[in-house]
């Protein structure tokens, strides 16, 4: 019986362990493309539901792969030896954050852009920001339960109090102005044309 709860317990630590490692990826990625992690940690669960070995097929032929869904057309772009890394969940996070940044390169830090991850055309990138906003504003509840709950637990750990806004990007990358207008808008608010088609969701 020992020897069950024993295995069981080491099996919890692993995907334990696991899972806190693929936290700090998002981290990681955020800094180095200067994005915000809780946007990519939200993209990765409306995409895959944080699962590594998620594997879509679309219509097209083409199949979205990984935590981030990459599309098998990038592996023309960036080649066979780079698609071939993104079974590994850190690199798949990393370039879905690539992804994310090409995309803010050409709408700015936006909503736009965020929408762009997913589609070109615009009533789907609308549709999908909106989808991105509704889970990040999720994730950022969350945090502020589970952040009040450990303060609550443990009032004199001021490790639980967050420094900075959830929404607040680390990067000098990206302007302040831009920062501030993503973090104050819904997609709605960016794109109120679309927005009104989208209304009933």
């Amino acid at each position: 019986m020992r020897m069950i709860a024993g295995c069981c317990l080491a099996i919890i630590l692993f995907y334990a362990s696991a899972a806190k490692a693929e936290d700090l990826c998002f981290d990681e990625a955020g800094m180095q493309y200067g994005i915000n992690p809780q946007i990519l940690r939200a993209i990765a669960k409306v995409e895959s539901g944080f699962n590594p070995r998620a594997v879509n097929r679309n219509t097209n032929g083409s199949y979205d792969f990984g935590v981030m869904q990459i599309n098998s057309l990038w592996g023309r772009t960036y080649g066979e030896e780079w698609w071939s890394t993104l079974g590994d969940p850190c690199t798949n996070i990393k370039a879905g954050a690539m992804i994310l940044a090409s995309c803010m390169k050409k709408y700015g830090y936006s909503w736009e852009a965020i929408g762009c991850y997913n589609s070109q055309t615009p009533g789907k990138r609308n549709k999908y920001a909106i989808t991105v906003f509704k889970q990040l504003q999720r994730i950022e509840r969350d945090e502020r339960l589970a952040s009040a709950k450990s303060i609550k637990d443990n009032p004199k750990d001021t490790s639980a109090v967050p420094v900075t806004k959830p929404l607040a990007a680390q990067q000098q990358s990206v302007p302040e102005e831009e920062k501030l207008a993503l973090q104050n808008q819904s997609p709605a608010e960016t794109e109120p044309e679309q927005s009104i088609a989208l209304s009933g969701e």
